[in-house]
């Protein structure tokens, strides 16, 4: 069966999705979502406003794709699929986005599951045989470890762009992210199987392949290396003794320059108080309720509206409880 929606059966395979009442006696919207070969879903997620995000994989070149959407192209041969990631409105009337995702490989590329996090953003894991998977700049593996390797892509909120994309593999010739799920900080938890020996871990309860086939139970960090490394980079200088610090960058910029000079001074204290108002405004804006983050991004508010008029007043006491104990510190090294 099936309802007024966005679009009729197509042979020889279609997605289909289905809404029911809560009592399960009534079918309140189906729909068939599919191009003129065999397409098929394999998971399924939820925003806070009953918008529906599906994915699994497209062998259609006639897929259904949106304007703008961040691949509107099917990539490899007929007898290859691609991943996608489709937005269906609350009553199942109409794609709100529909995009591709996948490269040249023999075998294709398939999303197996999502999930979606309070900015509307869609995180799809799955397998993947294409070596020209997007991915983006510092993400934990830019590129294919074996024959066949994970995968997991974050979406920005409108389908348009990749937020990140990462391989995730070994060089063994199987394997899968199957299952994805979010916590609060945008942290993705990833779970499938592998049959490399050479699969990353850190901090593993298991550090040993024992079989044909091991499960893997992954957390990925969405910042990336670049954001790890300024954070690593600002807590090591954080306990830096100032006096090195602050006569190594003054030496440094006097070199530079020539001579003494205000600036040279300035951009040594800057180095004491950078690290510490860094740090401390990162923790208070993690403080912010995330029921505070979806009301807004619920209410319509884009993310620069959410950071500005959301994000930064609630942590504003933080951050400027970060600025001045910054500036103490300045002031207690530089008084003598």
């Amino acid at each position: 069966p099936t309802t007024t929606g966005p679009f009729g059966p197509v042979n020889p395979q279609d997605v289909y999705v289905a809404k029911f009442s809560p009592d399960g006696s009534s079918l309140i919207y189906a729909t068939y979502l599919g191009g003129s070969a065999s397409d098929k879903g394999d998971a399924l997620a939820l925003d806070s406003s009953g918008n529906v995000y599906i994915t699994g994989s497209s062998f259609s070149s006639d897929f259904i794709t949106t304007g703008g959407a961040f691949d509107t192209t099917k990539g490899g041969g007929a007898a290859t699929g691609d991943a996608f990631v489709l937005k269906l409105n609350t009553d199942g009337t109409a794609v709100v986005y529909s995009t591709l995702l996948g490269g040249d490989g023999d075998t294709g590329d398939s999303g197996l599951d999502i999930a979606v996090d309070g900015a509307g953003s869609a995180y799809v894991v799955g397998s993947t045989a294409s070596d020209d998977l997007p991915t983006t700049a510092g993400a934990l593996q830019t590129s294919m470890g074996g024959s066949s390797d994970g995968f997991l892509a974050k979406f920005s909120a409108d389908g348009s762009s990749l937020l990140y994309s990462t391989y995730y593999g070994g060089s063994g010739t199987s394997e899968a992210v199957r299952t994805v799920a979010l916590n609060g900080d945008g942290h993705a938890y990833v779970a499938g199987y592998t049959n490399s020996t050479d699969i990353a871990l850190a901090s593993a309860y298991d550090a040993t392949h024992n079989g044909m086939f091991d499960v893997f139970v992954a957390e990925i960090n969405p910042a990336g290396r670049l954001s790890n490394w300024v954070r690593t980079a600002a807590k090591i200088l954080t306990g830096l003794p100032s006096i090195i610090a602050g006569v190594f960058i003054f030496g440094l910029m006097v070199l530079t320059f020539k001579t003494f000079s205000a600036w040279a001074g300035g951009a040594a204290l800057s180095i004491l108080m950078l690290p510490m108002v860094m740090l401390t405004a990162e923790e208070a804006i993690k403080m912010v309720p995330r029921k505070m983050r979806e009301a807004a991004y619920g209410m319509g508010c884009t993310r620069t509206q959410v950071v500005m008029r959301v994000l930064v007043p609630t942590a504003f006491p933080g951050i400027l409880t970060g600025i001045m104990l910054s500036i103490a510190r300045a002031l207690g090294e530089t008084a003598p």
